[in-house]
Parts: C-alpha cells; structure tokens; sequence
C-alpha cells in the first residue's frame, strides 16, 4: 500500500514539535524554542500518519547566489522517524514527494546537512561543501578579546541603535562571498537578524573586527555544554584575528542533489567559451534522463534537452554518438549523482536549520 504524505504549510509546522524533541533530543530547550518559534513557520512540512507524526521533512527556503542569477533553494531539514516507525521507507517517501515538488517549481537542486551521509546516498545526494573548521587558541577565552576594534553585534545593538551594524554585515559579506565564491547564501538584514537569534540560542553572537570605521572581518561564535562552536568566518586572511586558529582538515558538511538539471545547467558560467554534449541517467527523477546539448559563456548557458532513441544494438544514446563527431564538442556521460559534485562547485553554505 502506497505511502500517504500529507503536506504542512507554514504555521501548521508547528504541531511537529513533539517529534522534532523525540528524535533531535540532544538539542537544548534553548534551541528548540528559537527553532519553532522563528523557524518553522517558514518552512514546508511534509508528514506521514496522524499528529504526533510518524515521520516528518522540511523545506526551508533560502535565496542563493549561483552564477549570475539568485534563486530560491530548498534546504532539507528535519527528517526525522518515530523510533518504532522505522525501516518502513517512510524517508524515501518524503523524499521522493518533495523532488516532484521542487521539479515542478524548477528548483536546481535542493542541499541538506546530514548526520550521517550513507543515509541519502542511495538519494543521489553527494557532498558539495567542506567547511574550514576554525577554533579559539588554546587558553583563550572570548571574553578577554572585547578590546579596541573587535566588538560583540549585539553590545553594538544596544550601545548603537543608529548604526545599521546588520545592513554592513549583509553589505561586507556579499561583497566578499561574490569576489571569493560561485554558490552561497544571500545575506541581507532579515538574514542576520535570525543569525543572531539562532546564535543567542547557543550562548553565542557574531563579533566584528573593525579598522577605520569599516568591517574587517567577522566570524559566529557559538559554545553549548562548554564547547566552543565557530559556525563561521569571513574575510580576507591576512584581516583574519590571530586568536582565531584554522585546523587544516575541513570538514564535510553540505550535501546536495540536482533536482531540474535543465534549469542547473543554465546557471553555469564559465570564463571561457565551451560547448558540451551531456548524456544523464537518474533513476529517481526520471524527467532528468536524457541528452543534452551545453553551451557555456561567461553570461550562463543554453540548453536544449535532445530526444534521441537509444540504438538498440549498443543501448547508447545516438545523440552522444553525434556529439563526438562534431569538432570542439566535448561528451559527458554520467549518472546525477556523480554529475552534482562536477557542477556545484566552490561553495559557501554554512546553515544549520
């Protein structure tokens, strides 16, 4: 019998918060709160079986930068089953209602933090993301660096309401993540006001490094059960405080999966001129399946989705075979998952709800 996936909008997210502290009760009281009381009204939800739920998913919209363009991404967020509901194939049910959803709103592709990555790459979800893991110098404490130049937001909130302190942050960072990155999350003030919410919620704030009145740098501080969590850094290394310290090992921690491969392939750019013929196999969004033909400027792309029957004899598609004979035309052939990690690249999404 077939799963039934009922679908939450908005305020209705609400009532999924008995399941959300069953499955996610390592997360504080503190948290929770900040989650259902700013986040997940925001969201989509989707749900099987009756309140308290037997398994649940969010959709949580952010504005991404990609190329050129700005667009609506859905972070997947949430998903969670009821301990005895388990093993039913009730996630693989959320997932494949959400991916005809977000196919028809010709969504690129959809990303999520996972606790544990074999879990969706049977989904075709691969890693796009790898955090730089920073950390205080050892014996430092935040508290003895609120000297000359380095501020906690939220005492320049208070001490300076006329100061649009979250408008420079949102200005500072989509400067520098447009000259340094090809995907990431737009910031404006909403954006950071949340920031410093979900921040309160973990004992934390954003600090900024000023120098001459302008941002230098700032990073999110964040510390729970006596750990400290640095969620963030931005700026240029050489403005970088020397009490911050940068492992060399990064960190896995987005993952993602092309969901309208048309509309992805339109917002690649590339600095030079370059055509391709593709050729994609994915099993769970089959409208994706097919050839492609990929002309790539510096201004994005063009695409045409071939229709070609496969050759009987060798089960190649005939279009790739075209493809090669044509000078300068270069042939791909790969399944979605592989092919996500080959276009997303240079990354910058560091949310965690």
């Amino acid at each position: 019998m077939k799963t039934v996936v009922d679908v939450l909008n908005r305020e209705d997210c609400k009532t999924t918060r008995s399941l959300w502290e069953e499955v996610f009760c390592e997360d504080s009281v503190q948290f929770t709160d900040y989650y259902f009381q700013n986040k997940a009204e925001k969201n989509i939800g989707y749900v099987i079986g009756e309140t308290p739920y037997d398994a649940m998913m969010f959709r949580t919209p952010y504005q991404l930068h990609i190329g050129n363009q700005q667009r609506e991404i859905s972070y997947l967020v949430g998903v969670a089953t009821r301990k005895e509901c388990r093993h039913r194939g009730y996630m693989r049910s959320l997932l494949m209602h959400s991916f005809g959803e977000m196919y028809e709103e010709k969504q690129p592709f959809s990303f999520l933090m996972p606790a544990n990555p074999a879990i969706y790459e049977p989904f075709d979800f691969k890693y796009i993301y790898e955090r730089d893991v920073w950390g205080l110098k050892d014996g430092i404490e935040i508290e003895e660096l609120l000297k000359e130049g380095l501020y906690r937001v939220s005492d320049l909130q208070e001490q300076f309401p006329d100061i649009p302190i979250l408008w420079m942050l949102a200005d500072f960072a989509n400067e520098y993540l447009k000259e340094h990155c090809n995907i990431y999350v737009h910031r404006d003030v909403e954006y950071y006001e949340m920031q410093m919410k979900e921040l309160a919620a973990q004992n934390g704030d954003i600090y900024v490094l000023f120098e001459q009145s302008k941002i230098k740098a700032f990073f999110l501080y964040a510390k729970e059960e006596g750990e400290v969590f640095i969620q963030e850094v931005v700026g240029k290394e050489e403005d970088i405080p020397d009490f911050l310290q940068k492992e060399e090992a990064k960190k896995p921690i987005i993952m993602a999966r092309i969901i309208h491969l048309e509309e992805m392939l339109k917002l690649v750019c590339c600095k030079e001129h370059r055509k391709f013929t593709i050729e994609i196999e994915d099993d769970l969004i089959p409208e994706n399946t097919g050839t492609y033909d990929w002309e790539i400027t510096p201004n994005g792309s063009k695409v045409e989705k071939l229709h070609f029957d496969r050759d009987r004899e060798n089960g190649e598609l005939k279009a790739a075979q075209m493809g090669q004979q044509e000078e300068g035309i270069e042939t791909i052939s790969m399944h979605i998952g592989e092919f996500a990690p080959y276009i997303l690249r240079n990354v910058f999404i560091n949310e965690i709800v």
